[in-house]
C-alpha cells in the first residue's frame, strides 16, 4: 500500500512538472487555434482581429495592459500588396480593382483652409488620462500647416447636449457649418481612439517602426449600406486605400486594415472624409501623438 502511494505521488509530480514546462507552448497553441477560429480582442466601436505572430514592442508598464499588433497582413482580411480591407457591408468590393483605379487628388487652395479636423467624441483620452484626441488634432493641424495646408480644428465636445448615441448628428451639424464657412475644405477627419479588450486586459495596438513605438491607426470609411445617403462612398474608400498605400511604403505596420463600414459616420461630408481611430484608451499619449504626426505626413504626401 505504501509503495502504491509513493508511486502515485511520483506520477502526480511528473505530470505537474510536464504541464508547468509545457505551459507556454500550450498557451501558444491555444492562441493560434483561437486566431484560426476568428477570435481576438474586442474593439468597442469597430472590432478587429489581431495577429500575435508579429514582433511586438516591450510590454506596457501597466500590468492590466496588453500590447497587440493588429496587423494588416494577419490573413483574416482581403489583402492585396500588403493593403488590407475589412468589409463590414453587404457590398462586394474588389480591392485589387479599386487599387488599380487612379487616385484623384483633391484640388487644394494655397491660401484658404483645405483640411477640417473634428472629434465626435472629444472626451476620449489616452492611458495617462490627461491627453486625448483633441490634443492629437492640434498636433495634426500644426503638421498640416507646416506643409502649407491650412486647417480648421473644431474642439467642441459633441457628446454634450443630448444622448451619446446622437453625437454624430451634432458633429455633422458642426461639419456642415464649417464647410459652409470654408467651402475650400476638401479633407475632413473625425479623430477618435479605440477601446480594445482581451481576456480582461486592455489592449494597446502598437507597431515598432524605426526603433520607436507607434499607436496603430484604423481608417474607417462609411457607406450607405444602412440606408443613409452616401452616393460617393467608393471615392472615400479610394482615398483611404491611397493613404494605406503611402503608409505601407513610409510607415509599414502603422495601419490596421481599412474598415469599410455599414454605418455612414459622417464620411459623406466630402469624397475625402474619413473617421480615424488612433490607438486605444490603453495607448500612451506619446505613441498616439507620434502616430498622429505620421498620419498627417502620410496625408500630405498622398494628396500633394
Amino acid at each position: 500500500m505504501g509503495r502504491r502511494i509513493v508511486r502515485a505521488c511520483g506520477w502526480i509530480l511528473l505530470v505537474t512538472v510536464v504541464i508547468y514546462r509545457w505551459q507556454p507552448i500550450l498557451a501558444f497553441l491555444g492562441r493560434s487555434a483561437a486566431l484560426m477560429a476568428g477570435a481576438g480582442p474586442a474593439a468597442a466601436e469597430h472590432g478587429q482581429g489581431y495577429d500575435e505572430t508579429f514582433a511586438l514592442p516591450a510590454a506596457a508598464a501597466a500590468p492590466n495592459v496588453k500590447t497587440v499588433n493588429l496587423a494588416m497582413t494577419s490573413g483574416r482580411y482581403t489583402t492585396v500588396d500588403g493593403i488590407a480591407l475589412k468589409n463590414g457591408t453587404g457590398y462586394a468590393v474588389d480591392i485589387a480593382e479599386t487599387l488599380r483605379r487612379k487616385f484623384e487628388k483633391p484640388s487644394l487652395s494655397k491660401d484658404r483652409p483645405v483640411v477640417l479636423i473634428y472629434h465626435t467624441h472629444a472626451q476620449e483620452k489616452y492611458a495617462e488620462g490627461t491627453s486625448g484626441v483633441v490634443e492629437l488634432g492640434e498636433r495634426m493641424k500644426e503638421r498640416f500647416e507646416r506643409n502649407g495646408m491650412k486647417t480648421v480644428h473644431i474642439t467642441t465636445d459633441f457628446t454634450k447636449g443630448g444622448s451619446f448615441n446622437t453625437s454624430y448628428t451634432r458633429s455633422l451639424a458642426g461639419v456642415k457649418e464649417a464647410l459652409e464657412k470654408y467651402p475650400s475644405i476638401k479633407i475632413v477627419l473625425d479623430i477618435h481612439r479605440d477601446s480594445i479588450t482581451d481576456g480582461g486586459k486592455d489592449c494597446a495596438p502598437v507597431a515598432a517602426i524605426g526603433g520607436q513605438n507607434y499607436a496603430q491607426v484604423m481608417l474607417i470609411c462609411g457607406t450607405d449600406d444602412k440606408g443613409l445617403s452616401h452616393p460617393e462612398w467608393r471615392k472615400n474608400l479610394r482615398f483611404a486605400l491611397a493613404l494605406a498605400q503611402t503608409a505601407q511604403a513610409e510607415y509599414k505596420g502603422l495601419f490596421r486594415p481599412v474598415d469599410l463600414n455599414a454605418n455612414r459616420y459622417n464620411t459623406h461630408a466630402t469624397p475625402y472624409a474619413l473617421l480615424m481611430e488612433i490607438g486605444s484608451d490603453a495607448s500612451s499619449s506619446a505613441d498616439a501623438e507620434r502616430s498622429a504626426i505620421a498620419v498627417a505626413d502620410i496625408i500630405v504626401k498622398t494628396v500633394k
